[in-house]
């Protein structure tokens, strides 16, 4: 990972997404870039009236303060951030336009190997930054982005990795090892039994219930060994196997819990379950239901 794109509202909540950025980029020697949309679809009057350049100002003035006074704010943050060390070096844009699509714009255009975002901004109450922004750009973008939900404190410690044997998921556990070098990596496969509750509400034995549930989960034991034996030699990691049923969100989100985990990387564009956009999926309710940072892997249109 060479290169690390923060999206930045500039609001105290978008701190944490600061701090964990500046410290892959320290740990992973990568380069670090920050995006602050200006979201401010003013005409020229207005904008006069806010910086009090007077009537006579161009929009070029006008804009220029703007983007200057972004560019500042963002080294206040991520002077903030630092923690009373010297930052990173790092760049700055500013452009004009509207959130997610400026910054998927400029994560396409500077090559970002992943893009870092919080999952609060200045709207928490209405959960407007995670919902218009996190999501829009797991949604739409081709690449990793991570969703800072929780203070940063050091490195990742320990780290789950939901996987469904596509090669999505697969991707996913190469970057949750790159995103935590020195934490604990688990994959988790989840036996999703909510199709097979819906069958046995219509004419299944119980038998018959528990049966499939159980070849489900020993051909999911047979298969994520199998994989944890294909990726740790390459990965040069000891991963760690679980298999579970149940409803995969729920189980995940619980599983991260449990483990005390302050990571989930996860994909989205894999098999069953995983199919389809995040909207509706099981990608959108963890982002929403976990309480450590996720990773959303999104494979290609």
């Amino acid at each position: 990972m060479q290169r690390i794109l923060l999206a930045t509202d500039l609001s105290p909540q978008a701190d944490g997404a600061a701090r964990r950025a500046i410290d892959l980029s320290r740990r992973l020697g990568a380069e670090l870039r920050a995006i602050h949309v200006l979201e401010a679809d003013l005409d020229e009057q207005t904008i006069s009236h806010l910086f009090r350049t007077g009537a006579g100002a161009t929009r070029e003035e006008t804009t220029a303060k703007l983007v200057r006074a972004s560019e500042e704010q963002v080294a206040e943050q991520l002077a903030r951030a630092a923690d009373g060390a010297e930052p990173p070096s790092y760049s700055v844009a500013s452009p004009f336009g509207r959130g997610h699509a400026e910054i998927a714009a400029e994560a396409e255009a500077w090559r970002a190997d992943a893009v870092v975002v919080g999952a609060r901004g200045h709207h928490a109450l209405r959960d407007l930054f995670l919902g218009t922004t996190a999501e829009a750009l797991t949604h739409e973008m081709d690449r990793p982005v991570l969703v800072v939900k929780a203070p940063p404190q050091g490195g990742y410690r320990r780290a789950v990795v939901p996987v469904d044997f596509s090669e999505r998921s697969r991707q996913a556990v190469e970057h949750a090892a790159q995103l935590a070098p020195d934490a604990e990596l688990e994959l988790l496969h989840v036996f999703n039994t909510a199709p097979l509750e819906w069958v046995y509400r219509a004419n299944l034995h119980e038998s018959q219930l528990q049966g499939a549930i159980e070849s489900g989960r020993q051909e999911g034991e047979q298969r994520l060994a199998e994989l944890a034996e294909g990726l740790e030699k390459p990965l040069q990691r000891t991963l760690h196997c679980h298999v579970a049923t149940g409803y995969p969100s729920r189980v995940i989100t619980e599983r991260a819990r449990e483990r005390g985990a302050d990571l989930i990387c996860l994909g989205t564009r894999g098999h069953s379950h995983w199919r389809g956009t995040v909207a509706g999926s099981v990608a959108r309710r963890v982002l929403q239901q976990a309480e450590c940072d996720v990773a959303v892997e999104r494979g290609p249109r």
